[in-house]
């Protein structure tokens, strides 16, 4: 038998499910409705990202509830939160075209275009992976195969591949630079699909506003145990930067990607754009911050 707490909850979910958009987001009122969202797109929106987000979101204050935040904290946090894209990653055995790390794989007629030295490969990412975004619609491309590098901030780049990559595609994989000595081609993880999520940074920037009736120092004890659970691993699109304290992107900039090579201590690139200049997919006008040791 059900208990009471049980069965409202599922009454809840139940409720939830037979809900329009428009109710869902009256009833948590943190979302909005995208402005790219069409009214024959309405069902898969609230099933694939909408449903999702809201779990995310009820899950993250319930962890504030366990660190004992308070309404007025909480209320900051919320003002943190960004919608970005994450990697939902490969199970055992599991085959993909997009990976972080590894050697990438490249269609063979279009090899000789791509120039690969010292750099470090970060990522390959089949743009057809990237589950309908409806947040961040319209800066990403539908189709083809983006590879991203990281090296020194000048060498750090983004190369698109325009070619619709489908079955009968053949990848040839490249072999390891001889002057790449950061490269670990046995380290990599298989991406299944990226999806849209609740982004949180890790660290309190010093043009978020913190209420003078809140405790700074108190507050930041318990959001630093906030983001143990919450921190994306390894890459994250869109969203805050992760991994340099104090630096964000300047006003009119889009923080594009952020990623850790595949051991973190050898390599972490993050990349801003302009939002006209990512909208229109003008590569070569990426802002690169490299960390390399």
């Amino acid at each position: 038998m059900k208990r009471p707490a049980e069965e409202e909850e599922a009454q809840a979910s139940k409720m939830q499910k037979t809900a329009s958009v428009e109710e869902l987001i009256e009833a948590n009122p943190f979302f909005t409705r995208p402005s790219s969202l069409s009214s024959d797109d309405e069902e898969k929106f609230k099933n694939d990202c909408l449903f999702p987000l809201i779990e995310e979101y009820k899950k993250l204050h319930a962890a504030m509830d366990e660190l004992e935040f308070t309404a007025d904290e909480k209320k900051v946090v919320d003002s943190f939160i960004k919608i970005g894209v994450v990697p939902v990653y490969c199970e055992e055995g599991e085959e993909s075209n997009s990976k972080i790390g590894g050697l990438p794989s490249i269609p063979e007629e279009e090899k000789e275009d791509l120039e690969w030295t010292e750099m470090l490969f970060l990522a390959q990412i089949d743009c057809r992976d990237f589950k309908k975004l409806y947040y961040n619609a319209g800066l990403l491309p539908e189709t083809g195969t983006l590879y991203l590098f990281g090296g020194e901030d000048e060498d750090s780049k983004i190369h698109y591949i325009k070619q619709v990559a489908d079955d009968e595609t053949e990848f040839e994989q490249l072999e390891k630079p001889e002057d790449c000595d950061m490269c670990q081609p046995d380290v990599q993880y298989k991406i299944k699909e990226m999806r849209e999520a609740l982004i949180i940074p890790p660290y309190f920037l010093s043009e978020f506003k913190i209420p003078d009736s809140i405790d700074r120092d108190k507050m930041w004890e318990k959001y630093d145990l906030l983001t143990d659970k919450y921190e994306p691993k390894v890459a994250l699109f869109f969203g805050h930067v992760h991994g340099q304290q104090g630096e964000e992107a300047t006003e009119g900039d889009v923080i594009f990607g952020h990623i850790n090579g595949p051991d973190s201590r050898d390599c972490t690139v993050w990349w801003t754009f302009k939002k006209e200049k990512l909208q229109n997919k003008d590569w070569e006008s990426a802002h690169f911050t490299c960390s390399l040791s």
